[in-house]
């Protein structure tokens, strides 16, 4: 299902447009009764420690996801451990919305299914990580829709931070949150 370079982000590209290292890539499928995305994340060394659900992530390796929905957006994170924040917050012009966003409804629960694949060991630095892979299952209800169908579009767009040791700086890119927001355009084979 996922072999298929179709509905892919690619590497997503830093404030410089350049790509990502280490690499990272998102890969989007869907059916009537969801969406479906693989986050792809190449990594040298595994961080996360967070594990309470609607915590904040910024301190773990984790992706952030805006996906569109009418006066709304619908804010995922997701980390290396497969925690989950998530917010309904008003769309808005800025990206990332931030989920500590007065506009954010915290309260406002996704029900997205996570599966979690790692390649190295966690918060063990030095050890030459490789990388870590999510999929993910959102229910087309949670984005507003009663069902998923050939040319819906979706304002869609998503971002991961490598967390770093030390004083080094986080590496972060993106699709879709630079200068234009972007789209998933639902295609007829899913």
């Amino acid at each position: 299902m996922w072999q298929s370079e179709a509905g892919s982000t690619g590497n997503l590209k830093n404030a410089l447009s350049q790509g990502m290292v280490p690499y990272t890539e998102v890969k989007a499928r869907w059916r009537a009764d969801g969406l479906y995305l693989l986050l792809y994340a190449g990594d040298l060394d595994l961080e996360g420690v967070v594990t309470k659900p609607d915590s904040p992530l910024s301190g773990d390796d984790s992706f952030h996801i805006e996906l569109g929905g009418g006066s709304r957006t619908y804010v995922i994170e997701v980390s290396v451990l497969g925690t989950v924040a998530d917010a309904a917050c008003a769309r808005t012009e800025s990206a990332p919305i931030e989920l500590t966003n007065p506009s954010c409804d915290r309260q406002w629960n996704s029900h997205v299914k996570v599966a979690v694949d790692k390649d190295g060991t966690l918060n063990h630095v030095g050890d030459n990580d490789e990388e870590w892979v999510i999929e993910m299952a959102i229910g087309a209800d949670a984005l507003g829709f009663r069902e998923l169908s050939p040319g819906t579009r979706i304002p869609f767009a998503v971002r991961r931070c490598d967390i770093r040791q030390g004083t080094a700086p986080h590496v972060c890119g993106s699709w879709g949150m630079l200068q234009e927001r972007g789209e998933l355009i639902l295609s007829p084979r899913g």
